[in-house]
């Protein structure tokens, strides 16, 4: 899967456990393990575990969203979603000059 979010954003995260044929296993993910690949793009706010938050830094690149779950009979599975973090509007001008050089 693959997502996009902006570098000023934070959005909830979805997670869903299914089965081998894609079909939505509910209640099947009690205790689920979020990170991100890069906290320097974006981190996973988990002040409230039933409603973890994707949160950008500000930074703009291509994080994995990561979940890692273990099942009651000792299966560890996986999950991932690569987030592109694009810039937003344009909120101001910079100005500089460049090399002075003589006239």
């Amino acid at each position: 899967m693959s997502d996009m979010i902006l570098d000023d954003q934070k959005a909830p995260i979805v997670v869903q456990g299914t089965d081998d044929q894609g079909n939505p296993v509910p209640g099947a993910l009690a205790a689920v393990t979020l990170t991100t690949s890069d906290a320097t793009i974006a981190t996973v706010d988990m002040t409230d575990p039933a409603n973890p938050v994707f949160v950008t830094t500000g930074k703009l690149g291509t994080v994995q969203l990561q979940a890692t779950a273990t099942l009651p009979d000792g299966t560890v599975i996986t999950g991932s979603d690569d987030i592109t973090v694009n810039a937003s509007a344009l909120a101001k001008i910079s100005i500089a000059l460049g090399t002075a050089v003589a006239r």
